[in-house]
């Protein structure tokens, strides 16, 4: 699809804004992470798997572009801290599959708790029909989210045929 040119800024508009936003609660978003002593790689990773449960290691590194034996080793600190469960595959015995604990699920909603009082002190001090836009543009992230990832999937395929 072609987007014509008024669309276009936009899209560099929202793309520059998502960056800014990013760069500015990064480091905000590590500190609910050392409330409860786990590092951001390894809650990227818990609330990776909490989105995909059954993932494997190699789906994770592929989705969040990482190498897999970094991720091979948040993982094992996650199994070990009891955050993380693993089965084998039913398709492939050699393969695991990835599963959040009910400890895990316990932190990453406690993280998630501390992140939401984070951005709510910071929302209070925004106009209220700012807030209300925010709001509204909740569903459009999140399929923004969704469109990302499938955007991952099909460029990791291309990348292997070349």
């Amino acid at each position: 699809m072609s987007l014509d040119p008024e669309t276009q800024g936009d899209v560099r508009r929202i793309a520059s804004g998502l960056y800014d936003f990013l760069a500015a609660t990064r480091r905000l978003g590590e500190r609910p992470n050392q409330r409860v002593e786990i590092s951001q790689s390894e809650m990227e990773i818990l609330h990776f798997v909490s989105r995909h449960p059954g993932c494997g290691v190699s789906d994770i590194a592929r989705q969040r572009f990482l190498r897999p034996s970094n991720v091979s080793a948040t993982v094992r600190r996650l199994l070990d801290n009891g955050l993380l469960t693993r089965e084998h595959n039913a398709h492939d015995r050699r393969a695991q599959d990835l599963y959040i604990s009910e400890q895990g699920q316990g932190t990453l909603a406690q993280v998630t708790e501390h992140w939401g009082e984070i951005i709510s002190r910071i929302v209070a001090t925004m106009d209220t029909e700012d807030v209300r836009a925010l709001i509204r543009a909740v569903p459009a992230l999140l399929k923004l989210t969704e469109h990302s990832e499938s955007f991952v999937e099909d460029h990791q395929r291309r990348q292997k045929k070349v």
